[in-house]
């Protein structure tokens, strides 16, 4: 559930907003799916890439 009120498209996320999949809701990130947030990952980064984490 999301709360609170969404920053401007301007405005950049935070290194703990960055580390939430819910703040990407937009993005394809689910098994399968284009992204993917690894367990301790500061950031979405695309499924290919999981192998780096």
């Amino acid at each position: 559930m999301n709360t609170g009120t969404a920053p401007p498209n301007s405005n950049g996320l935070s290194t703990a907003q960055m580390s939430n999949a819910s703040n990407f809701l937009d993005w394809n990130i689910s098994a399968g799916g284009v992204w993917a947030m690894p367990a301790g990952a500061t950031h979405p980064v695309l499924q290919w890439q999981r192998t780096r984490f």
